[in-house]
C-alpha cells in the first residue's frame, strides 16, 4: 500500500509541475552568434547559382532565434522557415520540427537541417564568414539505401527578410 500511495503522489505532482506554464523564454543576446546569423538567406552553389536538387531543402531560409527543442550534443535547435526563391514561405506555419538551425559549439560551425525525420540534406557551415556569407558542405542523407550522399559545397547568401503582407 505505501508504495502504490507514493507512485500516485509521484505521478499527481509529475502531472501537475507539466501543466504549470513555463518560464518565458529568454532573450537571445544582441551581440551573440544566433542573432548575427538570424534573417533570411539564400541557398546556393559556389558559382552564385540556386542549389537545387537537395532533398526536402528550400531556395532559401528565414533562420530565427527562437529555441525549436531541448539542447543536444552541443547543438541548441532554433525555428527556420523555407522560403522559395521569391522570398515566401513555403510552409503555411513556418516551423517543422524536423526542419532547424543551430551553432554547433562542438565543431564551432553553423548546421541547418532540412529533415522530413527520415531523409533530408544536413549543411555545415563555417561562420567566419559573416556577416553576408556562409560557406559550407550539404549532405543528403536517405532512410534507405546509401544513408549518405556525396557532399556537395553550399553557400548561404544573406537576403532581405521580405516584410509580411
Amino acid at each position: 500500500m505505501p508504495l502504490a500511495r507514493t507512485l500516485i503522489a509521484f505521478v499527481a505532482a509529475a502531472g501537475l509541475n507539466a501543466c504549470r506554464p513555463h518560464a518565458p523564454e529568454q532573450p537571445v543576446p544582441a551581440g551573440s552568434l544566433p542573432a548575427r546569423i538570424a534573417g533570411c538567406w539564400r541557398v546556393l552553389d559556389t558559382a552564385g547559382y540556386p542549389r537545387d536538387g537537395m532533398y526536402n531543402a528550400s531556395a532559401a531560409v528565414r533562420l530565427d532565434t527562437t529555441i525549436a527543442e531541448a539542447v543536444s550534443r552541443g547543438l541548441t535547435p532554433r525555428f527556420l522557415a523555407k522560403l522559395d526563391s521569391a522570398g515566401r514561405e513555403l510552409s503555411p506555419d513556418g516551423r517543422r520540427s524536423n526542419v532547424h538551425w543551430g551553432v554547433d559549439t562542438l565543431t564551432d560551425s553553423v548546421r541547418v537541417s532540412f529533415s522530413t525525420g527520415h531523409s533530408g540534406a544536413v549543411l555545415t557551415l563555417d561562420h567566419a564568414t559573416l556577416p553576408d556569407t556562409l560557406r559550407g558542405r550539404a549532405e543528403v542523407f536517405w532512410d534507405m539505401g546509401p544513408s549518405v550522399e556525396d557532399a556537395v559545397t553550399v553557400m548561404l547568401v544573406r537576403m532581405p527578410c521580405p516584410t509580411p503582407s
